[in-house]
């Protein structure tokens, strides 16, 4: 099987709130990909393949609960003979927008 070799952090608006995902290229349906195991910090999270509808598939991990803070994550793709080697790492730095400041009315 193909090991992931990249991965995006790609921001995605839906109405007024935004949700970071992280993503990778696609995959075809053929390669029998039942899973992708997100590793964030050394601890796996199973992820669920986005059915692309044109015979691929994709990660779409959806890292809206993390917390502010730095991050190391890979990802690995999993079907019923095994796993991939992990992905190339990428370190991402989470952290809220400040408050506004010296609100008035004009």
């Amino acid at each position: 099987m193909k090991t992931l070799t990249t991965l995006i952090l790609l921001l995605i608006s839906a109405g007024v709130t935004a949700a970071p995902f992280l993503v990778c290229d696609p995959i075809p349906t053929s390669m029998s990909v039942s899973k992708f195991i997100v590793t964030i910090d050394g601890i796996d999270h199973d992820s669920t393949p986005e059915d692309l509808g044109d015979g691929m598939i994709r990660l779409h991990y959806d890292l809206s609960w993390l917390p502010d803070g730095d991050y190391t994550m890979s990802a690995r793709s999993a079907h019923m003979w095994g796993e991939s080697e992990p992905s190339t790492p990428i370190t991402i730095t989470v952290s809220t927008p400040p408050a506004p400041t010296n609100l008035k009315v004009e």
